[in-house]
């Protein structure tokens, strides 16, 4: 009776080692499994929908991505239908993606709903002067004032560009005075201010000052311009 215990349990504790080591076995990749769970990202979640005012640029990586650069530095990566042209300025509603990571990482991810373009604005940097006499002779007084502070601006570099037009059978011109570059545009509003403290007689004399966006070149090749 003894003999046969010891020649079951013998086969019984084999069977238990073969139950271990298999249980061991089908836990390693169970535990393999929940290790690749936490690491995946969790579901995308958005936010409410944002307007974001800004430029589309072009990056050239990963085969080249779309962000939008604020002008106080923030960056969204734009996801969705949008212009992809470089340089455009534009004003974008869309949600913020949170917990997504993109390809190409260049901003903030930004789902893309709807997209207005913004016309750039023309700045004004130019001056048409118009003096002249409507009958009697130009005020002489007024058309050497107008002179005297084209000059000066001329002389002080706050515009290299001064084209006449034409001149007046009683006297006066039409002109044109243009900013230099890189002058501030207050510097042209402060001209004109100048400009328009002149009170020619109206009895005799025409005029006239009117911001432009830039001077007009004359057809034929009169006038002059400075640098």
């Amino acid at each position: 009776m003894k003999k046969a215990l010891k020649l079951l349990s013998a086969p019984l504790s084999a069977a238990l080692l073969v139950a271990t080591l298999s249980l061991k076995v089908d836990a390693a990749p169970a535990e393999m499994g929940s290790q690749v769970r936490i690491a995946q990202s969790s579901p995308s979640r958005s936010s409410s929908s944002i307007s974001v005012v800004g430029t589309i640029q072009f990056v050239n990586v990963e085969g080249g991505c779309y962000r939008l650069e604020t002008p106080n530095g923030r960056s969204f990566e734009l996801l969705g239908k949008f212009p992809k042209q470089n340089g455009l300025q534009v004003k974008v509603r869309g949600k913020l993606l949170q917990d997504v990571a993109t390809i190409c990482q260049v901003g903030q991810p930004l789902q893309v709903e709807s997209v207005q373009v913004i016309q750039p604005s023309r700045e004004q940097r130019a001056l048409e002067i118009s003096i002249g006499g409507i009958g009697p002779a130009a005020d002489p007084q007024a058309v050497k004032a107008v002179r005297a502070i084209i000059g000066r601006a001329v002389t002080e570099g706050a515009i290299d560009t001064y084209i006449t037009y034409g001149y007046g059978i009683e006297g006066g011109t039409s002109s044109c005075i243009q900013l230099s570059r890189g002058q501030d545009p207050q510097q042209l509003r402060q001209l004109k201010s100048k400009l328009l403290r002149i009170r020619p007689n109206p009895d005799t004399t025409a005029y006239d000052v009117k911001a432009v966006t830039a001077c007009r070149q004359p057809a034929s090749s009169q006038g002059t311009s400075g640098n």
